[in-house]
Protein backbone atom coordinates (compact mmCIF):
# COMPACT_ATOMS: atom_id res chain seq x y z
CA UNK A 1 0.00 0.00 0.00
CA UNK A 2 1.25 3.49 -0.88
CA UNK A 3 2.08 5.81 2.00
CA UNK A 4 1.02 9.45 2.14
CA UNK A 5 3.51 11.37 4.26
CA UNK A 6 1.59 14.28 5.78
CA UNK A 7 3.15 17.06 7.84
CA UNK A 8 0.99 19.18 10.12
CA UNK A 9 1.51 22.92 9.58
CA UNK A 10 -1.49 24.39 11.44
CA UNK A 11 -5.24 23.78 11.87
CA UNK A 12 -5.88 24.53 8.21
CA UNK A 13 -2.67 23.66 6.36
CA UNK A 14 -0.31 20.77 5.76
CA UNK A 15 2.57 19.71 3.57
CA UNK A 16 2.72 16.26 2.01
CA UNK A 17 4.68 13.88 -0.14
CA UNK A 18 3.28 11.01 -2.16
CA UNK A 19 5.94 9.07 -3.98
CA UNK A 20 8.26 11.72 -5.37
CA UNK A 21 5.58 14.43 -5.63
CA UNK A 22 5.46 17.17 -2.99
CA UNK A 23 2.56 19.42 -2.14
CA UNK A 24 1.50 22.07 0.32
CA UNK A 25 -1.92 23.57 0.96
CA UNK A 26 -5.10 23.12 2.92
CA UNK A 27 -5.74 19.94 4.89
CA UNK A 28 -8.82 19.35 2.75
CA UNK A 29 -6.61 19.31 -0.36
CA UNK A 30 -4.72 16.30 0.99
CA UNK A 31 -7.87 14.31 1.79
CA UNK A 32 -8.32 12.81 -1.74
CA UNK A 33 -4.70 11.65 -1.67
CA UNK A 34 -5.29 9.78 1.61
CA UNK A 35 -8.08 7.55 0.30
CA UNK A 36 -7.01 3.93 0.11
CA UNK A 37 -3.51 4.76 1.32
CA UNK A 38 -1.57 4.43 4.53
CA UNK A 39 -1.23 7.87 6.16
CA UNK A 40 1.81 8.83 8.23
CA UNK A 41 1.29 12.12 10.08
CA UNK A 42 4.22 14.19 11.39
CA UNK A 43 3.24 16.58 14.20
CA UNK A 44 5.25 19.39 15.85
CA UNK A 45 8.02 17.92 17.98
CA UNK A 46 7.70 20.63 20.63
CA UNK A 47 4.25 19.22 21.50
CA UNK A 48 5.62 15.73 22.22
CA UNK A 49 7.92 14.76 25.07
CA UNK A 50 10.28 11.91 24.13
CA UNK A 51 11.88 10.26 27.15
CA UNK A 52 13.38 6.89 28.07
CA UNK A 53 12.10 5.00 31.10
CA UNK A 54 13.47 2.01 32.98
CA UNK A 55 10.76 -0.63 33.33
CA UNK A 56 11.44 -3.87 35.23
CA UNK A 57 8.25 -5.46 33.93
CA UNK A 58 7.81 -6.75 30.37
CA UNK A 59 4.02 -7.05 30.65
CA UNK A 60 2.21 -4.42 28.53
CA UNK A 61 -0.56 -3.83 31.08
CA UNK A 62 1.94 -3.25 33.91
CA UNK A 63 4.07 -0.93 31.75
CA UNK A 64 0.99 1.12 30.79
CA UNK A 65 0.02 1.52 34.46
CA UNK A 66 3.53 2.36 35.69
CA UNK A 67 4.69 4.68 32.90
CA UNK A 68 2.85 7.85 34.08
CA UNK A 69 4.49 7.54 37.50
CA UNK A 70 7.93 6.80 36.02
CA UNK A 71 7.78 10.00 33.94
CA UNK A 72 5.93 12.22 36.42
CA UNK A 73 9.00 14.35 37.18
CA UNK A 74 9.28 15.20 33.46
CA UNK A 75 5.71 16.49 33.24
CA UNK A 76 4.43 20.04 33.68
CA UNK A 77 0.78 18.93 33.77
CA UNK A 78 -1.00 16.19 35.78
CA UNK A 79 -0.43 12.70 34.31
CA UNK A 80 -4.16 12.13 33.90
CA UNK A 81 -4.27 14.93 31.31
CA UNK A 82 -1.55 13.29 29.21
CA UNK A 83 -1.53 10.48 26.65
CA UNK A 84 1.37 8.03 26.98
CA UNK A 85 2.63 5.91 24.09
CA UNK A 86 5.61 3.58 24.37
CA UNK A 87 7.80 1.03 22.67
CA UNK A 88 10.09 -1.54 24.27
CA UNK A 89 13.84 -1.05 23.81
CA UNK A 90 16.91 -2.96 24.91
CA UNK A 91 17.34 -0.50 27.81
CA UNK A 92 13.70 -0.45 28.91
CA UNK A 93 10.97 1.66 27.31
CA UNK A 94 10.97 4.58 24.88
CA UNK A 95 8.04 6.81 25.73
CA UNK A 96 6.22 9.61 23.94
CA UNK A 97 3.92 11.91 25.92
CA UNK A 98 1.44 14.41 24.49
CA UNK A 99 -1.47 16.28 26.05
CA UNK A 100 -4.77 14.51 25.44
CA UNK A 101 -6.35 17.79 24.38
CA UNK A 102 -3.63 18.27 21.77
CA UNK A 103 -3.82 14.84 20.15
CA UNK A 104 -7.61 14.96 20.20
CA UNK A 105 -7.48 18.35 18.45
CA UNK A 106 -5.21 16.99 15.71
CA UNK A 107 -7.41 13.95 15.14
CA UNK A 108 -10.61 16.03 15.16
CA UNK A 109 -9.28 18.42 12.49
CA UNK A 110 -8.21 15.49 10.32
CA UNK A 111 -11.57 13.80 10.83
CA UNK A 112 -13.31 16.99 9.70
CA UNK A 113 -11.70 16.63 6.27
CA UNK A 114 -11.94 12.82 6.10
CA UNK A 115 -8.35 11.82 6.89
CA UNK A 116 -7.59 8.98 9.30
CA UNK A 117 -3.86 8.60 10.09
CA UNK A 118 -2.38 5.15 10.61
CA UNK A 119 0.85 6.39 12.18
CA UNK A 120 1.52 9.57 14.15
CA UNK A 121 5.06 10.68 15.06
CA UNK A 122 6.78 13.88 16.16
CA UNK A 123 8.59 15.47 13.21
CA UNK A 124 11.91 15.20 15.09
CA UNK A 125 11.89 11.44 14.46
CA UNK A 126 11.65 11.95 10.68
CA UNK A 127 15.23 13.21 10.48
CA UNK A 128 17.90 10.78 9.25
CA UNK A 129 19.58 8.95 12.08
CA UNK A 130 22.60 6.70 12.41
CA UNK A 131 24.32 5.35 15.51
CA UNK A 132 26.98 7.73 16.75
CA UNK A 133 25.63 10.82 14.97
CA UNK A 134 23.09 13.54 15.67
CA UNK A 135 20.96 15.15 12.95
CA UNK A 136 19.95 18.83 12.87
CA UNK A 137 17.54 20.55 10.49
CA UNK A 138 17.34 24.36 10.56
CA UNK A 139 14.15 25.26 8.72
CA UNK A 140 15.17 28.83 7.86
CA UNK A 141 17.82 31.44 8.60
CA UNK A 142 15.53 33.39 10.96
CA UNK A 143 16.85 33.31 14.58
CA UNK A 144 13.30 32.46 15.74
CA UNK A 145 12.87 29.65 13.22
CA UNK A 146 12.38 26.06 14.36
CA UNK A 147 15.29 23.65 14.56
CA UNK A 148 14.76 19.90 14.78
CA UNK A 149 17.31 17.76 16.62
CA UNK A 150 17.38 13.98 16.49
CA UNK A 151 19.76 12.45 19.02
CA UNK A 152 18.70 8.80 18.99
CA UNK A 153 16.40 6.21 17.50
CA UNK A 154 13.57 7.31 19.84
CA UNK A 155 15.01 10.65 20.98
CA UNK A 156 14.71 14.18 19.65
CA UNK A 157 13.47 17.67 20.39
CA UNK A 158 12.61 20.97 18.78
CA UNK A 159 13.88 24.42 19.69
CA UNK A 160 14.44 27.83 18.12
CA UNK A 161 17.47 28.59 16.03
CA UNK A 162 18.70 31.13 18.56
CA UNK A 163 18.47 28.62 21.44
CA UNK A 164 20.17 25.78 19.58
CA UNK A 165 23.66 26.18 21.12
CA UNK A 166 22.26 26.06 24.65
CA UNK A 167 20.06 23.06 23.82
CA UNK A 168 22.92 21.15 22.21
CA UNK A 169 25.29 21.89 25.10
CA UNK A 170 22.74 20.70 27.67
CA UNK A 171 21.87 17.63 25.60
CA UNK A 172 25.54 16.70 25.20
CA UNK A 173 26.16 17.14 28.93
CA UNK A 174 23.19 14.94 29.90
CA UNK A 175 24.15 12.15 27.48
CA UNK A 176 26.24 9.32 29.00
CA UNK A 177 29.79 9.45 27.72
CA UNK A 178 29.53 6.08 25.97
CA UNK A 179 26.44 7.27 24.05
CA UNK A 180 27.74 10.68 22.96
CA UNK A 181 27.93 11.31 19.23
CA UNK A 182 31.08 11.42 17.13
CA UNK A 183 29.67 14.00 14.74
CA UNK A 184 26.72 16.14 13.67
CA UNK A 185 24.90 16.15 10.33
CA UNK A 186 23.51 19.63 9.64
CA UNK A 187 20.93 20.75 7.10
CA UNK A 188 20.85 24.56 7.16
CA UNK A 189 19.47 26.98 4.56
CA UNK A 190 21.73 29.65 6.09
CA UNK A 191 24.68 27.70 4.70
CA UNK A 192 24.20 28.78 1.07
CA UNK A 193 27.76 28.52 -0.20
CA UNK A 194 28.03 25.76 -2.74
CA UNK A 195 31.51 24.63 -1.73
CA UNK A 196 30.52 23.35 1.70
CA UNK A 197 31.72 26.43 3.58
CA UNK A 198 29.32 28.64 5.45
CA UNK A 199 28.58 32.11 4.14
CA UNK A 200 27.43 33.07 7.65
CA UNK A 201 27.34 31.63 11.11
CA UNK A 202 24.59 28.95 10.81
CA UNK A 203 23.14 29.92 14.16
CA UNK A 204 22.70 33.65 14.42
CA UNK A 205 22.94 33.80 18.23
CA UNK A 206 26.33 35.28 19.09
CA UNK A 207 27.77 31.82 19.61
CA UNK A 208 27.25 29.55 16.62
CA UNK A 209 27.18 25.82 16.25
CA UNK A 210 30.69 25.82 14.79
CA UNK A 211 32.22 27.24 17.98
CA UNK A 212 30.10 24.93 20.13
CA UNK A 213 30.99 21.87 18.06
CA UNK A 214 34.68 22.81 18.33
CA UNK A 215 34.37 22.96 22.13
CA UNK A 216 32.66 19.57 22.15
CA UNK A 217 35.15 18.17 19.60
CA UNK A 218 32.34 17.22 17.25
CA UNK A 219 32.89 17.59 13.51
CA UNK A 220 29.94 19.14 11.68
CA UNK A 221 29.07 17.68 8.27
CA UNK A 222 26.99 20.15 6.26
CA UNK A 223 24.45 18.50 4.03
CA UNK A 224 22.32 19.79 1.16
CA UNK A 225 21.12 23.17 2.43
CA UNK A 226 17.95 23.24 0.31
CA UNK A 227 16.57 19.99 1.76
CA UNK A 228 13.24 20.10 3.59
CA UNK A 229 12.03 17.58 6.14
CA UNK A 230 9.88 15.84 3.52
CA UNK A 231 12.94 15.60 1.24
CA UNK A 232 14.91 13.95 4.03
CA UNK A 233 12.03 11.59 4.69
CA UNK A 234 12.90 9.73 1.50
CA UNK A 235 15.56 7.87 3.47
CA UNK A 236 14.68 8.54 7.12
CA UNK A 237 15.01 5.89 9.80
CA UNK A 238 11.69 5.54 11.62
CA UNK A 239 11.66 3.60 14.89
CA UNK A 240 9.83 0.35 14.22
CA UNK A 241 6.28 0.20 15.64
CA UNK A 242 6.73 3.51 17.52
CA UNK A 243 3.37 5.22 17.20
CA UNK A 244 1.51 7.85 19.23
CA UNK A 245 -1.75 6.26 18.09
CA UNK A 246 -2.04 3.71 20.86
CA UNK A 247 -4.76 2.71 23.29
CA UNK A 248 -7.87 4.87 22.95
CA UNK A 249 -6.35 6.61 19.92
CA UNK A 250 -5.50 3.50 17.90
CA UNK A 251 -6.66 3.82 14.27
CA UNK A 252 -10.18 2.55 13.69
CA UNK A 253 -9.00 0.54 10.70
CA UNK A 254 -6.46 -1.27 12.88
CA UNK A 255 -9.11 -1.85 15.55
CA UNK A 256 -11.44 -3.30 12.94
CA UNK A 257 -8.74 -5.63 11.65
CA UNK A 258 -8.05 -6.83 15.20
CA UNK A 259 -11.65 -7.19 16.32
CA UNK A 260 -13.11 -8.88 13.25
CA UNK A 261 -16.86 -9.15 12.48
CA UNK A 262 -19.39 -8.26 15.15
CA UNK A 263 -20.58 -11.85 15.44
CA UNK A 264 -17.08 -13.06 16.24
CA UNK A 265 -16.79 -10.42 18.97
CA UNK A 266 -20.05 -11.53 20.55
CA UNK A 267 -19.01 -15.18 20.47
CA UNK A 268 -15.67 -14.32 22.04
CA UNK A 269 -17.42 -12.31 24.77
CA UNK A 270 -19.76 -15.20 25.53
CA UNK A 271 -16.88 -17.66 25.72
CA UNK A 272 -15.05 -15.29 28.03
CA UNK A 273 -18.05 -15.11 30.38
CA UNK A 274 -18.39 -18.90 30.45
CA UNK A 275 -14.66 -19.25 31.12
CA UNK A 276 -14.80 -16.64 33.88
CA UNK A 277 -17.66 -18.38 35.71
CA UNK A 278 -16.00 -21.77 35.28
CA UNK A 279 -12.72 -20.43 36.62
CA UNK A 280 -14.48 -18.86 39.60
CA UNK A 281 -16.16 -22.16 40.47
CA UNK A 282 -12.99 -24.20 40.10
CA UNK A 283 -11.00 -21.61 42.06
CA UNK A 284 -13.50 -21.73 44.94
CA UNK A 285 -13.34 -25.54 45.02
CA UNK A 286 -9.52 -25.49 45.03
CA UNK A 287 -9.50 -22.96 47.88
CA UNK A 288 -11.86 -25.16 49.90
CA UNK A 289 -9.61 -28.20 49.43
CA UNK A 290 -6.51 -26.18 50.33
CA UNK A 291 -8.26 -24.80 53.42
CA UNK A 292 -9.14 -28.29 54.65
CA UNK A 293 -5.60 -29.50 53.99
CA UNK A 294 -4.13 -26.54 55.84
CA UNK A 295 -6.41 -27.11 58.82
CA UNK A 296 -5.28 -30.74 58.91
CA UNK A 297 -1.62 -29.68 59.01
CA UNK A 298 -2.39 -27.20 61.82
CA UNK A 299 -4.16 -29.92 63.85
CA UNK A 300 -1.27 -32.35 63.36
CA UNK A 301 1.34 -29.80 64.40
CA UNK A 302 -0.74 -28.73 67.41
CA UNK A 303 -1.16 -32.29 68.69
CA UNK A 304 2.56 -32.89 68.24
CA UNK A 305 3.36 -29.74 70.23
CA UNK A 306 0.73 -30.29 72.94
CA UNK A 307 0.27 -34.09 73.19
CA UNK A 308 -2.22 -33.94 76.05
CA UNK A 309 -4.72 -31.71 74.24
CA UNK A 310 -7.27 -33.55 72.07
CA UNK A 311 -10.02 -30.99 71.45
CA UNK A 312 -8.91 -28.17 69.13
CA UNK A 313 -11.07 -25.05 68.99
CA UNK A 314 -8.52 -22.30 68.22
CA UNK A 315 -5.03 -23.74 67.80
CA UNK A 316 -3.29 -20.37 68.14
CA UNK A 317 -5.06 -19.36 71.37
CA UNK A 318 -4.73 -22.83 72.89
CA UNK A 319 -1.01 -22.95 72.10
CA UNK A 320 -0.50 -19.55 73.75
CA UNK A 321 -2.38 -20.74 76.81
CA UNK A 322 -0.27 -23.90 76.97
CA UNK A 323 2.92 -21.87 76.71
CA UNK A 324 1.79 -19.53 79.48
CA UNK A 325 0.78 -22.42 81.73
CA UNK A 326 4.14 -24.11 81.17
CA UNK A 327 6.23 -20.95 81.59
CA UNK A 328 7.17 -21.87 85.15
CA UNK A 329 8.37 -25.27 83.98
CA UNK A 330 10.81 -24.05 81.34
CA UNK A 331 14.16 -25.79 81.50
CA UNK A 332 12.65 -29.24 81.88
CA UNK A 333 13.40 -30.17 78.29
CA UNK A 334 9.76 -30.93 77.49
CA UNK A 335 7.97 -29.97 74.24
CA UNK A 336 6.83 -26.60 75.56
CA UNK A 337 10.37 -25.73 76.58
CA UNK A 338 11.70 -26.76 73.16
CA UNK A 339 9.00 -24.77 71.36
CA UNK A 340 9.83 -21.68 73.41
CA UNK A 341 13.51 -22.01 72.51
CA UNK A 342 12.63 -22.44 68.83
CA UNK A 343 10.52 -19.28 68.97
CA UNK A 344 13.44 -17.38 70.53
CA UNK A 345 15.74 -18.56 67.73
CA UNK A 346 13.70 -16.53 65.16
CA UNK A 347 14.26 -19.01 62.36
CA UNK A 348 12.41 -16.79 59.86
CA UNK A 349 15.45 -14.50 59.75
CA UNK A 350 17.62 -17.32 58.38
CA UNK A 351 15.52 -17.74 55.23
CA UNK A 352 13.97 -21.14 56.05
CA UNK A 353 10.33 -22.16 56.04
CA UNK A 354 8.89 -24.64 58.53
CA UNK A 355 7.04 -27.48 56.81
CA UNK A 356 6.50 -29.94 59.63
CA UNK A 357 7.01 -30.19 63.40
CA UNK A 358 7.00 -33.46 65.36
CA UNK A 359 7.83 -34.24 69.02
CA UNK A 360 8.83 -37.74 70.04
CA UNK A 361 11.21 -39.48 72.44
CA UNK A 362 12.12 -36.18 74.12
CA UNK A 363 13.28 -34.54 70.88
CA UNK A 364 11.63 -32.08 68.49
CA UNK A 365 12.03 -32.66 64.74
CA UNK A 366 11.72 -29.61 62.49
CA UNK A 367 11.31 -30.29 58.75
CA UNK A 368 12.55 -27.17 56.93
CA UNK A 369 12.73 -25.88 53.37
CA UNK A 370 14.97 -23.11 51.99
CA UNK A 371 16.29 -21.77 48.71
CA UNK A 372 19.87 -22.61 49.63
CA UNK A 373 21.45 -25.35 51.74
CA UNK A 374 23.40 -22.70 53.63
CA UNK A 375 20.14 -21.44 55.15
CA UNK A 376 19.54 -24.85 56.77
CA UNK A 377 22.92 -24.67 58.46
CA UNK A 378 22.20 -21.11 59.55
CA UNK A 379 18.96 -22.32 61.16
CA UNK A 380 20.84 -25.11 62.97
CA UNK A 381 23.35 -22.60 64.33
CA UNK A 382 20.54 -20.27 65.48
CA UNK A 383 18.97 -23.14 67.43
CA UNK A 384 22.31 -24.15 68.92
CA UNK A 385 22.77 -20.56 70.08
CA UNK A 386 19.66 -21.03 72.25
CA UNK A 387 21.43 -23.78 74.23
CA UNK A 388 19.86 -26.63 72.25
CA UNK A 389 21.44 -29.74 70.87
CA UNK A 390 20.68 -29.24 67.17
CA UNK A 391 21.54 -31.87 64.52
CA UNK A 392 20.91 -31.42 60.79
CA UNK A 393 19.70 -34.64 59.15
CA UNK A 394 18.45 -35.82 55.76
CA UNK A 395 19.64 -32.68 53.96
CA UNK A 396 19.02 -32.67 50.22
CA UNK A 397 17.27 -30.95 47.31
CA UNK A 398 13.79 -31.35 45.85
CA UNK A 399 11.88 -29.25 43.32
CA UNK A 400 14.65 -26.66 43.23
CA UNK A 401 14.72 -26.16 47.02
CA UNK A 402 17.01 -27.32 49.80
CA UNK A 403 15.25 -29.50 52.39
CA UNK A 404 16.35 -31.00 55.66
CA UNK A 405 15.35 -32.08 59.15
CA UNK A 406 16.81 -30.60 62.31
CA UNK A 407 16.45 -32.63 65.51
CA UNK A 408 16.71 -30.58 68.68
CA UNK A 409 16.83 -31.62 72.27
CA UNK A 410 18.25 -30.63 75.61
CA UNK A 411 17.01 -27.09 76.15
CA UNK A 412 19.03 -25.71 79.00
CA UNK A 413 16.68 -22.89 80.01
Amino acid sequence: MDTLLLRWIDDQHAAWRLGGVHGRGRLADAAPLARGRRVLLLVPGESVLLAPAAMPSRKPAEIARALPYALEEWLLEPPETQHFAWQRTAAGVAAAVVARATIEHWLARLDDVGIEPDLLLPDTLALPWAAGRWSLLCESGDPDARVLVRSGLHEGQACTRGNLPLVLAALFESTPEAARPTGIDLWDPGDDAGDGTSSADPVDSGRGIDALAADLRLPVARQRSSATLLDLADAFTLPADFNLLQGAYAPRRAQARRSGPRRAVMIAAALWLVSAFTYAGVHAAVLAVESRALQGVIDTLFRGAVPGEHRIVDARVQLQQALSAAEHGRGSGGPIDLLAAVADARLETTGVRLQRLEYRDGALDLTLQARRAAALEAARQALAAQGLTAELRDAGHADGHAQGRIRIAGATR
